[in-house]
């Protein structure tokens, strides 16, 4: 499994943009956790003027069971077309961004 990372930071913030193949993995695969830490959901919500994007809020808790970061994991469906987009954020506990990932599922 080949994943490109694109190590070039954007001019005036600390992130950097992951490229990865579609289709390949789960949002929870995306993500960079050390060991011994887990997601818990939060909540989840629908956002767009039709319900058509699923928003799922996630805390990054490590083994003390403190919060340490959160994910946000959105799904789009457009009422058009029925196309689905994914996209994955997730943030350490400052709010800095770690992951910042999109991608469309094939088929």
């Amino acid at each position: 499994m080949l994943i490109n990372v694109d190590s070039n930071q954007h001019p005036g913030e600390n992130r950097t943009i992951i490229k990865i193949p579609e289709g390949l993995m789960t949002f929870q695969d995306r993500l960079i956790l050390p060991d011994g830490q887990t997601l818990k959901h939060v909540s989840s919500r629908e956002k767009g003027f039709m319900g058509e994007t699923d928003v799922d809020t996630y805390d990054v808790v490590d083994v003390a069971g403190a919060v340490v970061g959160r994910v946000v994991y959105e799904k789009h469906i457009a009422v058009k077309g029925f196309k689905v987009a994914e996209s994955v954020e997730q943030r350490d506990a400052t709010g800095k961004v770690i992951v910042e990932a999109s991608w469309h599922p094939k088929d």
